[in-house]
């Protein structure tokens, strides 16, 4: 018998795989097979390449979140961990990945499970401000005379989000005190999940007071996210080179910035569905047909599943053939980064 949990899985996988097949049955699979023997070897190829930079740059940058409370955490550890979190999204809904990454560091490295966690919450927020920035850059790069209203609307809640992230985080630590008493007394009621949660908010605070307080840590991370949300944008622009050949550079770069906002907000397994919805959506309000811009969008996404696979695997060989650190004091795994900085 499902429990809820296992039943809301299994509804948002019916869900996605549902949406997916309705929108390969509009476009029709013909319009999907001329797509892919039109696409270029070379652009998938950079898209490739693209990608593990992506993974590298995401591991340097979780490298340094855990530089005060962690600083021998290895760059092999972070950067593999990475690609299988994010083969793990690949297959769960609701960034289930995020929860792999943070509990294989945590074992990886001999660190605290509320540290590793709390760096991991602390890249969504600087995932979304580095792709609201690049987004916002995507917009001055598209012929502003011919973008639907809702372009702007979609840049707007790509930077509210951010800033009521960032917001909330810096209220709690302004408040941190009262926030950690309020905190312990609602986690009594809920047993040993109030216990984990009350530990993640605490590490959590801890690691965004550590970026306040020092603003050298800071200066590094800001610069990593948009390095990163860059490189992240350039991996569909080449895809969007290699399926829609002909697009001018400029608009396929734009376009990119603007569909990966779709990923702030992940539902179905690997944004099944809603991937395809919202690449066509986008180039197709850029003057892409729809039915070429539905075909393209799915074939990027088996593409992307495809190279996630490859380089998650690779995380997976790379996490088994590397030995394992040497346990650490007792005082560092439990220190918050706050403590530690």
């Amino acid at each position: 018998m499902f429990s809820r949990r296992g039943a809301r899985t299994l509804l948002t996988i019916i869900l996605g795989l549902g949406l997916f097949s309705a929108l390969v049955a509009f476009v029709g699979p013909s319009k999907v097979i001329d797509a892919l023997a039109r696409a270029s070897p070379l652009y998938l190829g950079l898209a490739l390449v693209a990608y593990a930079a992506f993974f590298a740059l995401r591991g340097w940058r979780w490298r340094t979140l855990l530089s005060r409370s962690a600083p021998d955490v290895r760059f092999s550890s972070t950067a593999s961990i990475t690609a299988v979190g994010w083969l793990a999204n690949s297959l769960v809904p609701l960034k289930g990945g995020d929860v792999l990454r943070a509990a294989l560091l945590a074992r990886r490295e001999n660190l605290g499970a509320g540290t590793a966690a709390a760096t991991v919450a602390l890249e969504r927020v600087l995932d979304m401000m580095g792709l609201a920035l690049v987004a916002a850059l995507g917009m001055l790069l598209l012929p502003h005379d011919e973008l639907p209203s809702w372009f702007g609307r979609a840049l707007e809640v790509a930077w509210i989000m951010p800033l009521v992230g960032v917001s909330g985080l810096l209220l709690l630590v302004r408040f941190r005190t009262g926030a950690m008493r309020a905190s312990q007394r609602a986690s009594r009621h809920l047993g040993a999940l109030g216990a984990r949660l009350h530990s993640f908010i605490d590490s959590t605070t801890s690691a965004v007071e550590a970026l306040v307080k020092h603003p050298r840590l800071l200066a590094q991370v800001l610069p990593q996210s948009l390095l990163t949300s860059l490189t992240q944008t350039l991996i569909f622009a080449c895809l969007v080179q290699a399926f829609l050949p002909g697009t001018p550079p400029l608009l396929a770069f734009g376009g990119a910035a603007i569909f990966l906002l779709s990923f702030v907000v992940s539902v179905t397994p690997g944004n099944v569905g809603t991937y395809e919805a919202a690449f066509a959506a986008v180039f197709a309000a850029l003057g892409v047909p729809w039915d070429l811009a539905l075909a393209a969008g799915i074939l990027t996404h088996l593409t992307t599943t495809l190279i996630v696979g490859l380089l998650g695997g690779a995380g997976i060989i790379a996490i088994g053939t590397s030995e394992a650190p040497a346990p650490r004091p007792a005082r560092a795994t439990t220190a918050t980064a706050g403590e530690r900085a």
